[in-house]
């Protein structure tokens, strides 16, 4: 299974934080053109209307620190972890729910009970990996606290465009560079047990003769 790569462009609207839905990320001042397009079923035409337009910085920063370029550079590269964690918090979803699937078809089947014992383990590991990228909200509400999830890290590094135009401060960047790690190490792990100990596990169903279940080819 692949995993969203951490050097893609994404859409604004697909940000994971809904209050700034359509926000982006400031730009650095400078020109920037306009077009219009239309788009009638499904087919996109340009309209042949351009605009150019000049941006400037409504705010100054009032401490030393890194340039508007730096900063924007900085805001793309958080938005682009957003991007990344959410489609594999989406991944692992999709495969627990898989798994799901398997142990209610196996508690009616004949096949052996080792198939369960792995299909949950699987399970438990996977939700273990989604916990590190979210957070678990029953240990949040007991105090039961881990290892900082990747959420929190970006919570940390993120700017809010509508307020800041200073950073990213050493602090920030810091939360970022860990969080990368973090993603990195995350996705390592759901590769050996999706595409390793999964596939495996797949493979033993279909040999058992175990029925149909969802994430498994036509029987």
């Amino acid at each position: 299974m692949r995993y969203p790569a951490l050097d893609a462009w994404v859409p604004v609207e697909e940000l994971e934080d809904e209050d700034e839905e359509g926000a982006g990320v400031l730009v650095v001042p400078g020109t920037y053109s306009v077009s219009m397009h239309k788009r009638v079923d499904g087919v996109l035409s340009d309209l042949g209307q351009r605009q150019t337009f000049e941006v400037v910085s409504i705010r100054e920063p009032t401490l030393p620190g890194g340039t508007q370029e730096q900063r924007v550079v900085f805001e793309s590269q958080v938005d682009e972890l957003i991007r990344a964690s959410d489609g594999t918090v989406n991944a692992i979803d999709e495969v627990v729910a898989e798994l799901v699937a398997v142990k209610e078809v196996l508690g009616r089947s004949t096949a052996g009970a080792s198939l369960y014992e792995i299909a949950n383990s699987i399970q438990q590991r996977m939700t273990i990996q989604r916990d590190r990228l979210r957070g678990n909200e029953t240990r949040d509400i007991f105090k039961d606290w881990d290892e900082v999830s990747l959420s929190d890290r970006i919570w940390h590094a993120r700017f809010d465009p509508s307020s800041s135009a200073y950073g990213p401060t050493p602090e920030q960047r810091e939360s970022l560079r860990i969080g990368r790690a973090l993603y990195d190490d995350v996705t390592r792990q759901l590769s050996e047990l999706v595409d390793g100990e999964y596939m495996a596990l797949k493979e033993a169903l279909d040999a058992a003769r175990v029925p149909w279940t969802p994430g498994r080819g036509v029987q």
